[in-house]
């Protein structure tokens, strides 16, 4: 069951699943993401209907451009969603921060404009390079201020989780994308986010056979595959920059 906590969730009183799109790239189709996002909200009493418009090395231009035949903005239009997640490709926020707060601006009003709400998935830096999260979340922030939107740390969440458990393998090989944890952890501070709460236990009887895997590892593995400690670490920053 989920526990509730304070943080600046959706709000919600019709009953209804919150429709949620995602625009992003790889950072958010790895590993299932979105689709572990819906599945872990199942258990809260805010389930989440999830949907993406995504491919690898998008930037928020493409979406607001229909570049890389992303429909982005159709699907805005066309669709009653009531939050669009915005993810820039992972360096442009750091080398190129006025061209991200650019299209943020746009798509922005874009969405307010067919009654939606934008959220900002502030991302991590390359495994190599931690001093540019700073930067990255510097960057969300002000779009999510100059937008009337919503941040998701997720960056500053790996940070504080890999500050605590430095081996925490949060990371996909190459450095850059999330391991399947990694999506994991991302997606419960992004139910806790929007629904503001983050289950107490995962049930494991989810259709995904990736989805109960995860769950079954949760449940038997120590140390960073520790479930109680990466809820812990998604309450303490959604709590703190949320």
């Amino acid at each position: 069951m989920g526990v509730m906590v304070s943080l600046c969730a959706y709000g919600q009183s019709d009953g209804r699943r919150i429709k949620v799109l995602f625009a992003g790239n790889s950072y958010t189709f790895y590993n299932d993401l979105v689709e572990l996002v819906e599945m872990i909200s199942e258990e809260t009493s805010t389930p989440l209907s999830t949907t993406e418009s995504a491919v690898g090395g998008a930037t928020l231009e493409h979406h607001w451009n229909f570049g890389r035949n992303l429909q982005t903005k159709k699907l805005i239009e066309n669709t009653s969603y009531d939050i669009v997640v915005l993810q820039d490709q992972s360096l442009r926020p750091i080398n190129s921060p006025n061209l991200t707060l650019q299209d943020a601006a746009r798509l922005s009003s874009h969405i307010l404009k067919h009654g939606a709400k934008p959220y900002f998935f502030s991302t991590w830096p390359r495994k190599k390079s931690p001093e540019h999260q700073s930067k990255l979340h510097e960057t969300y922030r002000i779009a999510s201020q100059a937008n009337n939107g919503e941040l998701v740390p997720i960056g500053q969440g790996w940070a504080l989780a890999r500050k605590r458990r430095p081996n925490l393998p949060l990371y996909d090989e190459d450095g850059s994308h999330p391991s399947p944890l990694g999506s994991f952890f991302t997606a419960m501070i992004f139910v806790g986010k929007i629904s503001g709460e983050i289950p107490a236990r995962l049930s494991g009887d989810r259709s995904s056979e990736y989805y109960r895997l995860l769950t079954k590892q949760f449940e038997t593995a120590k140390g960073s595959w520790d479930y109680d400690f990466l809820r812990m670490i998604a309450l303490d920053v959604l709590q703190t920059e949320g």
